[in-house]
């Protein structure tokens, strides 16, 4: 029988497989040049992940996103002014929930997170592995991205909850590459590699190979 890398290893250590005996099943890690990213994902890649990279590391581009928004479904005052008296992040996350996110409120509502970072960080890790919505998943991840989160272990312990969820791995192995240090490679490699043969139709890999060119180039 096929022992999956996330089930527990045979040798009885406790660990699952892709991080004990199974570790050395993982492709050989490439040289990560330009070219090879290039090759990889191409140059004029529109996926979510990399819309969702512009969104982490090109400030202008989320910039021009938000304006055009604001033309077409401009915020409601009000709930700006309700946005920008909360006090703390857990007050910014709970009010998240009632008025939701939506493209003309997420600018504001990350405004106002980006002002207790560590606060926000703490708030966020709390609450993420509780999001199965697709657009509050990736709010969080921008959220956290922007308020100076850098902890990888945590993130490792995330990518592993959400086994059943290749789309939230894949945001996180984006956030991963973009947040983590050259140490990071070997576990952002194994996660994109790990998506795509699991999902051998599908570009979840691309999260975590944006992740990797981010980190590597």
């Amino acid at each position: 029988m096929k022992i999956s890398r996330n089930d527990p290893c045979p040798c009885g250590s406790g660990k699952k497989h892709k991080k004990c005996c199974g570790a050395s099943d993982v492709a050989t890690i490439p040289a990560f040049t330009a070219e090879y990213f290039q090759k990889r994902i191409g140059t004029n890649d529109f996926s979510a992940y990399s819309l969702m990279h512009a969104k982490l590391t090109n400030p202008e581009l989320a910039r021009l996103a938000h304006q055009e928004a604001q033309r077409i479904s401009p915020s409601n005052p009000q709930i700006i002014e309700q946005i920008r008296s909360c006090k703390s992040a857990r007050e910014v996350l709970d009010l998240k929930q009632t008025i939701g996110i939506g493209i003309a409120n997420t600018p504001f509502l990350l405004e106002k997170l980006m002002e207790f970072p560590t606060d926000s960080c703490s708030e966020l890790s709390k609450d993420i592995l509780q999001i199965q919505d697709d657009g509050t998943f990736e709010f969080m991840v921008t959220a956290l991205y922007h308020c100076g989160f850098k902890d990888s272990q945590l993130l490792a312990q995330w990518v592993d909850a959400n086994s059943r969820n290749p789309y939230h791995q894949a945001l996180l192995g984006l956030l991963w590459g973009c947040i983590g240090t050259k140490d990071s490679i070997p576990q952002v490699w194994n996660l994109s590699e790990d998506l795509r043969i699991r999902y051998p139709k599908e570009n979840y890999w691309k999260g975590p190979l944006m992740g990797l060119w981010e980190l590597t180039t």
